[in-house]
């Protein structure tokens, strides 16, 4: 009897301390670093996926930002969900109030972004949201009104053992029901008071660790909260004089609708970091972001529309882009340097007014090259891209053909790039050489690849195998005959062919079953396809081309 009581003492005595070494783990030392500064995304990435919707939290999350604001509210029938508004009207395809809704009803609509609808993107619960970030970066939980919404909140977020990253942004009243549950969980004092001393003196009194504030601080204010240790988030601008006044005053973290886009101002203040995204989660992540409605076949844009601008420059993508390219194709080189620079050629000696090899020139002289004028003195000026401007002068809903020019590590390179632009979806890998391939998917194991080779005959079917057993999406080539696209179609491959612009050739390539034929001037080529019909041109999101009307 007494070595059975001592038994059951011991379990409870070890029991205990793994609760409570648990309890101190996600709370205290053992937590991950977390952002001391940066942006703040705004119910998620808006400029990538509707707002409070887990794509945008991934999107935002595998961008980088350090922190994600989310809107919490209970349903009829007592679940968590993440929704901003009262009723669902302006952001699905459902009507009325969210506590009027039960869960399964909330879960029958879509989501919504003005009139565009996202089929199978629903409401989140607020497990699905904490579930969907990795553990490294802030989560703003705004508890929207609602008796008690804040504590239960809480204890979800407890169960998720996000205590160390989690913080609430409520009113007094909820703040105590939340210590109530946790005296542990962080606060953002966001008890409306139009009395900014007195709102930021309740913060201090609280001993909040955020506050969230919009009024126009003075420089006092600003000093009081930091010598308190108080994290000062402010609501909300994407005006990039605004951003950088924020930071340069003191504010750790601004809200901001548009991370992706809003995040190059931050980099031009220089001590600023993007978030650490590890390739787990990248990898678990992968799936959870929208997939972009790609072109099933058309015509792929050749080192962008050349028969109007320059070859392999941000004129040339623009104006294939605009001109409703389904695919765009450029060559990706480092330079001496290790900048990731767009560039058929080894050497810059056709396409500028310089000489040299890319390998052998760093990203500032290359810079300083002509990249337009021999092509047209209208052009003059134009520069070599970086990969990055490349993506991000392209809409999100074009096929990115990036060939991996030969050199060490550019294919890892590039992958990374891609990854932290959030194109991972819409982007192919091409790749000469085997090991190309294997670094690109060591970066990121669901990217697409297409596998290029000038194979002919024999050799062509023996690639074509090896295309197939390596899982590749897509094959380039410049040769076939009816069994190698047969063998292609039946393995799900798609088919791109490099390349012509003559009439003749882009209709029979069509007719025997070629996906991409590349050419070089996409605006006077597609007339072709239009004759022949059961083709149309990519359809522009709303707003593109007036962000880039402005690029050179």
């Amino acid at each position: 009897m007494v070595k059975s009581s001592f038994y059951r003492l011991t379990f409870i005595l070890v029991f205990g301390l793994v609760v409570v070494g648990t309890f101190l783990k996600q709370t205290r030392g053992d937590a991950p670093q977390m952002p001391e500064r940066g942006l703040c995304a705004h119910r998620g990435d808006q400029g990538i996926a509707p707002e409070n919707t887990v794509p945008a939290f991934v999107a935002a999350a595998r961008a980088g930002a350090q922190q994600i604001e989310l809107d919490v509210q209970r349903t009829k029938d007592g679940k968590l969900v993440v929704m901003h508004d009262k009723t669902i009207d302006r952001t699905t395809t459902g009507k009325g109030a969210v506590k009027d809704l039960t869960l399964d009803e909330l879960k029958s609509f879509n989501v919504k972004l003005q009139t565009a609808i996202f089929e199978d993107v629903k409401i989140p619960t607020f497990e699905e949201a904490l579930d969907c970030l990795p553990q490294n970066v802030w989560i703003n939980v705004h508890v929207k009104p609602g008796e008690g919404i804040g504590a239960e909140a809480c204890r979800v977020v407890m169960e998720k053992n996000r205590l160390h990253q989690a913080f609430f942004a409520v009113g007094k009243k909820e703040m105590e029901g939340i210590r109530a549950v946790c005296p542990e969980a962080k606060i953002c004092c966001m008890e409306r008071n139009p009395n900014p001393q007195q709102y930021i003196k309740n913060a201090i009194d609280w001993k909040c660790d955020f506050i969230q504030i919009t009024h126009n601080y003075t420089a006092e204010e600003i000093k009081k909260l930091k010598e308190t240790g108080i994290k000062i988030n402010f609501f909300g601008t994407d005006d990039p004089d605004k951003i950088r006044k924020l930071l340069n005053d003191g504010v750790d973290f601004p809200l901001v609708n548009y991370f992706t886009k809003d995040w190059p101002v931050v980099e031009t203040l220089g001590g600023y970091a993007l978030n650490d995204v590890t390739p787990q989660y990248l990898a678990t992540s992968e799936n959870l972001q929208i997939a972009p409605k790609l072109a099933e076949n058309g015509l792929c844009a050749h080192r962008g529309d050349q028969g109007l601008a320059p070859e392999n420059t941000i004129p040339s993508f623009v104006a294939a882009a605009k001109a409703g390219a389904q695919q765009v194709e450029f060559d990706v080189q480092l330079t001496k340097d290790g900048k990731l620079v767009i560039m058929h050629d080894l050497t810059v000696d056709r396409t500028t007014n310089g000489k040299g090899a890319v390998k052998d020139l760093t990203f500032e002289e290359i810079r300083k090259l002509d990249a337009g004028a021999k092509k047209d003195p209208k052009f003059a000026g134009t520069k070599v891209p970086t990969l990055e401007e490349t993506l991000d002068c392209l809409p999100a809903n074009i096929i990115l053909n990036i060939h991996i020019k030969p050199g060490e590590g550019i294919a890892a390179a590039a992958t990374r790039v891609v990854v932290a632009k959030n194109r991972t979806r819409q982007s192919l890998i091409s790749c000469e050489i085997d090991k190309d391939v294997e670094e690109a998917r060591a970066v990121c194991p669901g990217i697409a690849i297409n596998y290029l080779t000038g194979a002919r005959g024999e050799a062509l079917k023996k690639v074509i195998q090896h295309t197939i057993d390596l899982k590749c999406q897509f094959i380039q080539f410049q040769s076939y005959d009816a069994d190698d696209i047969a063998k292609l179609k039946a393995a799900g491959i798609k088919i791109n062919y490099f390349g012509t612009d003559d009439p003749d050739k882009l209709r029979t390539l069509m007719k025997d079953g070629v996906d991409f034929p590349l050419a070089d001037r996409f605006t006077d080529d597609w007339p072709v396809f239009e004759q022949m019909g059961g083709y149309k041109l990519n359809e522009l999101p709303k707003d593109y081309v007036k962000s880039v009307e402005n690029l050179k």
